[in-house]
């Protein structure tokens, strides 16, 4: 049995997993897709305040308090952002990162920063660099961060498209 975390984008919710989450739990798979603050189904909670930031401490949350471990984490479209900076926080309980149709940031690079290079269609799996549990890199490590290699970043949330979920858009740089 494996452990799957859905990780959303931007202009979704949870929700758009539900037909994935039930064969994935038909074949025994216990499957989390936590929901991100502001979007979606929690798009009543949405504010100036949430950024991606908001977005990692709801995933790494949803983890931590579920006491998840030896997981496959999957981040779609945003939700690359997303997965890609929680790792500083749970890479330990992650034992494949899965892309899918995803942002794929640069140290630094903030999600409107994104060119179409980092969006990796349609599936990536981290391959050919896989850690040992704690080990993912950091902000801090000595080594340059690759595309299999991750590392943690803290990046506004703003978008150059108006949310059907949102009176006004703001954009940050």
């Amino acid at each position: 049995m494996t452990t799957f975390v859905l990780t959303h984008g931007a202009w979704g919710g949870s929700y758009g997993f539900h037909k994935v989450r039930r064969l994935l739990q038909a074949e025994g798979h216990e499957v989390f897709t936590p929901s991100l603050t502001g979007i979606g189904e929690r798009s009543h909670l949405i504010a100036e305040t949430i950024d991606l930031t908001t977005h990692v401490t709801d995933l790494v949350n949803a983890i931590e308090y579920e006491d998840l471990s030896d997981i496959v984490l999957l981040g779609f479209s945003y939700g690359g952002m997303v997965v890609t900076s929680a790792l500083n926080h749970i890479g330990d309980r992650v034992s494949h990162l899965v892309y899918l149709d995803a942002l794929v940031p640069a140290d630094g690079q903030s999600a409107p920063s994104c060119s179409a290079k980092t969006l990796h269609h349609p599936i990536r799996v981290s391959g050919g660099y896989h850690p040992p549990r704690g080990q993912w890199p950091t902000r801090s490590s000595k080594r340059g961060p690759t595309r299999d290699a991750p590392t943690s970043r803290s990046a506004p949330f703003s978008s150059p498209r108006r949310s059907p979920h949102r009176s006004s858009t703001t954009r940050s740089r």
